[in-house]
């Protein structure tokens, strides 16, 4: 899954909003937005049961909202 997102970012261009529908993705890594710079990030049924501390770290100055609507969230790691 996240190959397509790795040619995204060898371009060097963003999304504005990036929209995940229907993907299975059990777990969100940073690794899956590695380069990519998103500014409005959408997963909606994806099945995200998880998503690792430092996943939105290089996101920080860019990422404005999250929507994980539909999905079965069961731990949020969060760095302190």
């Amino acid at each position: 899954m996240d190959e397509p997102f790795k040619n995204i970012a060898r371009t060097g261009h963003g999304a504005f909003y990036l929209k995940l529908r229907r993907d299975y993705l059990p777990t969100l890594t940073a690794a899956l937005f590695e380069g990519l710079i998103v500014i409005h990030l959408i997963a909606h049924h994806c099945n995200i049961s998880s998503i690792e501390e430092t996943t939105f770290a290089h996101l920080s100055n860019t990422l404005e909202s999250i929507d994980l609507s539909e999905n079965s969230l069961t731990q949020v790691n969060v760095l302190e």
